[in-house]
C-alpha cells in the first residue's frame, strides 16, 4: 500500500488544478472523520478518499475511464 506522502507526490505530478487537489484533501479529512465514527482505521479509509480523483482531469471528458485510470496510476 502506498504511504501518504507518497499518494500525495503523486497527486502533485498528476493534478494541475488546485481546487481538484483541495477537494481531494478534504474528501480525506472527511473520511478520516467517518472512521473514527464508526471505530474504524482512520488512515486506510482517508487512503481511500485522498486520491480518489486523481485521474480527474485525465478522465473529464470521458467519465467512464473515471477511476479505471486511477487504479493503473496508483499502482
Amino acid at each position: 500500500m502506498l504511504t501518504r506522502n507518497e499518494a500525495y507526490n503523486l497527486i502533485k505530478k498528476n493534478v494541475k488544478r488546485k481546487n481538484v487537489i483541495y477537494h481531494m484533501l478534504a474528501v480525506e479529512v472527511i473520511m478520516r472523520k467517518i472512521a473514527k465514527y464508526l471505530h474504524e482505521d482512520e488512515g486506510c479509509w482517508g487512503m481511500i478518499g485522498l486520491p480518489h480523483d486523481i485521474d480527474y482531469e485525465k478522465t473529464e471528458n470521458t467519465p467512464s475511464k473515471h477511476s479505471l485510470l486511477a487504479e493503473e496510476m496508483l499502482k
